[in-house]
């Protein structure tokens, strides 16, 4: 199975300083590592780094020497091992002064998207257990989002709506008496357009965490 690839790009980094590149995961495997900025090869064993044309040098130990004045940074590395919806914080920092800049982003969203390519929806891993999801749903008052459905295991809910501004939904897939899953949250627009999102929940997490997915 491939894996996507992210491509971070660092631009204007000075060439007399060096940098760390470091991560944090609001969903570590170790639980003391939850909220702490750690070294990126913490969690991503086949990074790697490049300035344009050129690898740089001491990539493995985190650091980033900078040898060409101005030049662009970029960082490759795999959505595998994160959870779906994860939400993690990158942070370059100045190893010869206190500043940093840091980057917030999603390695596996989940999204939806019009075939305009315009955002409908996207979601936030906010809990593992309960399995807890925040659904941010955009607002075109041309094409309004009339109805949810939703189906996780046995369960099943639909909403009508008429909706009159963007929202936010906290949306928990978990079902009683069962260990995982997925759930899928079906959203029918104005215009007769159907889109699904699918959220894992309980031992689903279990292949991400364990870096096989």
């Amino acid at each position: 199975m491939g894996f996507k690839k992210w491509i971070v790009v660092f631009e204007n980094l000075r060439s007399d300083e060096l940098f760390s590149c470091e991560m944090m995961r609001l969903f570590p495997r170790k639980p003391e590592d939850q909220g702490v900025f750690l070294p990126i090869k913490t969690y991503i064993k086949d990074y790697s780094f490049f300035l344009k044309g050129s690898p740089l040098v001491n990539t493995k130990s985190g650091i980033l020497s900078v040898n060409l004045p101005n030049a662009d940074c970029i960082s490759v590395f795999s959505e595998k091992g994160f959870l779906p919806g994860e939400k993690i914080t990158l942070r370059t920092k100045n190893l010869r002064s206190d500043n940093y800049d840091t980057l917030e982003f999603y390695p596996r969203p989940i999204a939806l998207y019009d075939s305009n390519g315009e955002e409908l929806a996207c979601s936030e891993l906010f809990s593992l257990s309960p399995a807890t999801y925040i659904v941010h749903f955009a607002y075109n008052p041309k094409n309004r989002l009339v109805r949810i459905n939703s189906t996780s295991g046995n369960e099943h809910f639909n909403q009508l709506l008429f909706q009159e501004d963007q929202f936010v939904m906290y949306y928990n897939p978990d079902v009683l008496g069962d260990n995982g899953g997925f759930s899928s949250l079906r959203c029918t627009y104005q215009n007769g357009d159907t889109y699904e999102l699918t959220f894992p929940w309980g031992e689903e997490f279990f292949p991400y965490m364990i870096g096989s997915k």
